[in-house]
């Protein structure tokens, strides 16, 4: 068995530039603002002018209505193009956004490789894979759609 419960890829294209996809990902504090399933979002320690090692304590909701709270600590930032974070909390593992541009449009691509340490969750894991797996992704799905509306209204400002 691999080391995490989950490697689960998400795949996003939004009709914005690098620079406008990256300012919204790169602002967890902000996610709450398009990303409704973030419940809450917090930075509770600053790293460097690049961002590395700064932390946000995040909750999040989900379709089925149960919670997920985690802390994330930024390890690899590259500008414009990906930002890696380390995952400790009811998830651990990590997280990995990467930006490319297409076109006058961005490509994301959000990698997430996670155990889960609940033990409700540990115990259910083997009967409800398939549910955690669909609630990702309708999660992810409900986020790029958030970001996309965000975006939309913020270009309509400009």
């Amino acid at each position: 068995m691999s080391e995490y419960d989950f490697k689960l890829e998400s795949d996003w294209r939004l009709p914005y530039s690098c620079a406008h996809v990256w300012a919204a990902l790169r602002e967890p504090t902000q996610w709450p603002l398009w990303w409704h399933e973030v419940e809450q979002a917090t930075q509770i320690a600053e790293g460097d002018s690049d961002g590395i090692g700064n932390q946000y304590s995040l909750c999040w909701t989900s379709p089925t209505l149960y919670r997920v709270r985690f802390v994330s600590t930024v390890t690899a930032v590259e500008t414009e193009r990906r930002i890696v974070a380390a995952i400790d909390g009811d998830l651990c593992g990590r997280g990995e956004w990467q930006l490319q541009p297409d076109g006058a449009a961005t490509r994301v691509r959000y990698v997430w490789q996670v155990r889960v340490t609940q033990r409700w969750m540990r115990l259910t894991l083997p009967l409800l894979r398939g549910l955690f797996v669909w609630n990702h992704n309708r999660v992810m799905a409900l986020g790029e759609a958030g970001l996309h509306a965000y975006l939309a209204g913020q270009n309509r400002h400009e």
